[in-house]
């Protein structure tokens, strides 16, 4: 009967390396949130960063033409945290329209809430990128 302390202690995992470089790890992921697909071009991904940046932008182009909203935190709302996360998620697309052309959409426009879910979904879609572009920076995926 063997007891643990008489076995061999296991072979520590290798850390990942990434082909691409400690600075690429840290860097995609910032630049994919930042601007839609730069770190999928950062890392080489030239064909998926156009297609990935023309969704990201094109949704958020098609909220605004529907007088979407451009969520901010307001008080005694909670929910408006993740929307607003949500929104915020197109990274310089959302900073853009919020200080520089003051966007806020039109409560009143008949695609109003149509283009709200479309800013709202250009945003979580870039947050999806920014994993994608994380994964193949740690040489996780291809």
């Amino acid at each position: 009967m063997t007891h643990p302390e008489d076995q061999a202690p296991e072979a520590a995992q290798p850390e990942e390396v990434s082909p691409y470089g400690a600075t690429a790890v840290a860097l995609a992921p910032l630049l994919a949130w930042l601007i839609p697909g730069a770190g999928h071009f950062l890392l080489g991904k030239r064909a998926r960063a156009v297609a990935f940046c023309s969704i990201v932008v094109v949704s958020a182009v098609v909220g605004c033409y529907l007088s979407g909203r451009l969520d901010t935190i307001q008080d005694n709302d909670p929910l408006s945290i993740i929307a607003t996360l949500a929104s915020f998620g197109s990274g310089a697309i959302y900073m853009s329209l919020r200080w520089l052309a003051s966007y806020e959409g039109n409560v009143v426009a008949a695609g109003f809430e149509y283009g709200t879910t479309f800013i709202r979904t250009a945003g979580i879609l870039n947050l999806l990128l920014v994993l994608d572009a994380m994964d193949i920076a740690r040489g996780r995926k291809s």
